[in-house]
């Protein structure tokens, strides 16, 4: 039970560190092309729309 629960536990620490460095990406690109950070939200439900479904692993509020 213990190998199960650190094998789940290693699974959601990589699901998200993979949402958290897609999420960065997008604020990376927003800056090098010098666009407004109020776009990254939009940015992010775009690239969920093209199936980069690891942002779905990020939680997020009204914010972002």
């Amino acid at each position: 039970m213990k190998t199960s629960m650190t094998n789940a536990q290693a699974a959601v620490i990589s699901k998200s560190e993979a949402a958290v460095v897609s999420a960065m990406t997008n604020v990376y690109f927003a800056a090098q092309h010098t666009l407004a950070s109020s776009l990254v939200p939009d940015l992010n439900r775009l690239c969920v729309l093209q199936g980069a479904t690891q942002l779905n692993d990020l939680p997020v509020d009204c914010h972002t």
